[in-house]
């Protein structure tokens, strides 16, 4: 009886050992990425980038392939060359968008140097439109009901719901270099990832 016990025992540290010898380490279920948006989500419209679109996650790994990440994105940009409306006055536009939200990314490892990973993000947005002169940089005031090519009492505000895709090569078992496709405040965006 003792010998089949002694047994059992070292078979099970056996087997444990072999399993865990398989698996990478853990570095952290905290990741912080900083990225850069190469191609903004207002690429279709002709305009200038005033700051390109930057962005910051903070995520949180709730399971082994599930992460929840709060977002956080901003750019600006202005249009490239000023248009004249019925009343004769040259003017452009300029936007500041603002995006916080809350993601969530389901993640598959790869040999723990690259993953690969998806998922959707629900957020509020925040744009913040100006139309101006472009030779005195004041705000154009429109009377109301005046032609404008951009509605000045629109929402300015709302909520984004979008989905991505991108993958991780860890350079370093801590430190990764990161690319995504998806919709926020740019079509395309590359950075760096931390996990801790």
């Amino acid at each position: 009886m003792r010998n089949s016990i002694f047994s059992l025992i070292i078979g099970s540290l056996i087997f444990t050992s072999i399993n865990l010898s398989g698996q990478t380490p853990s570095i952290g279920k905290f990741n912080i990425s900083a990225g850069i948006g190469l191609v903004p989500t207002f690429v279709g419209d002709a305009t200038n980038m005033n700051v390109p679109p930057l962005s910051l996650r903070i995520g949180y790994q709730v399971a082994p392939s599930i992460n929840l990440s709060a977002f956080g994105g901003f750019s600006s940009y202005t249009l490239a060359s000023p248009y004249l409306i019925s009343d004769g006055k040259a003017a452009t536009l300029s936007n500041k968008q603002y995006l916080a939200g809350v993601r969530g990314e389901v993640r598959k490892d790869f040999s723990g140097k690259f993953d690969i990973y998806g998922g959707g993000m629900l957020g509020y947005t925040h744009a913040s439109t100006r139309e101006f002169d472009p030779a005195t940089n004041e705000t154009v005031v429109r009377p109301p009901k005046t032609p404008s090519p951009y509605n000045p009492n629109g929402p300015d505000n709302g909520l984004l719901y979008a989905g991505f895709i991108g993958s991780t090569y860890y350079l370093h078992p801590g430190i990764g270099a990161f690319a995504e496709i998806g919709y926020g405040v740019s079509l395309f965006n590359v950075g760096f990832t931390v996990r801790m």
